[in-house]
């Protein structure tokens, strides 16, 4: 049974996710253990390296639009997808799926107001969505279903939470907030131990290219540029 207060009070939802990895961040620096620490910043600030984005942020991406095809005009309708047949499974991933690298506030209010998160696509890649079809596109964006953004912030969650509990199995109650004093042999394990949790493989990311031609790039990382 958890002794610590911090590890009681997350689970009970009594203090913020936020706080409790600002919390993180502290023992970290006493494990010195800059992976964790990093991990923790990257999740408050957001991710300003893609290649830090931990796989749990991937999220599926719809592409909705109106288009005329056949004669007939449809609105906020999924776009056709025959470019993907172009592609190898890897490279289809690519482009339906994004990495999320937006704070963990950012992605909290968005639950709160109950928004999709989304951009339009720009007119240039827009053609895109007619390559294989007699369609014409007028509008076109990106969106991430509300639910994948509620995954993101729960697994996070439950990380800080195995992180506290091997802390605190390794170094006993954490409410003093301070490890410093654990030998050098039990740091080393507990550092492995944590770099298992927050470690996470990473996919490169496409772009897609003028006309009908796509090549490896950025398209999506474009598409939620600010």
């Amino acid at each position: 049974m958890p002794k610590s207060k911090i590890i009681k009070e997350l689970v009970n939802d009594e203090i913020s996710l936020e706080k409790a990895l600002h919390r993180v961040i502290v023992l970290a620096k006493d494990l010195k253990d800059f992976k964790l620490e990093q991990w923790a910043k990257n999740e408050i600030r957001g991710y300003s390296n893609p290649e830090e984005i931990p796989e749990y942020r991937r999220v599926n991406f719809i592409f909705i639009g109106s288009y005329i095809g056949g004669g007939l005009k449809y609105n906020d309708a999924p776009l056709p997808m025959e470019f993907l047949k172009q592609l190898s499974p890897e490279e289809q991933k690519n482009i339906t799926t994004y990495k999320m690298k937006e704070s963990l506030g950012f992605l909290k209010l968005s639950i709160e107001k109950n928004e999709k998160l989304g951009r339009p696509v720009t007119p240039e890649n827009m053609q895109l969505f007619s390559v294989g079809t007699n369609t014409e596109i007028l509008l076109a964006r990106g969106e991430i279903n509300l639910p994948e953004i509620i995954a993101i912030v729960n697994e996070v969650k439950t990380r800080v939470l195995d992180i506290l509990c091997e802390l605190e199995d390794k170094f006993g109650c954490l409410d003093d907030m301070d490890i410093s004093n654990g030998s050098d042999t039990i740091k080393e394990e507990a550092r492995q131990k944590i770099n298992q949790i927050i470690i996470c493989d990473t996919y490169n990311n496409m772009e897609i290219g003028d006309g009908n031609t796509i090549k490896k790039s950025n398209f999506l990382s474009k598409l939620f540029k600010k």
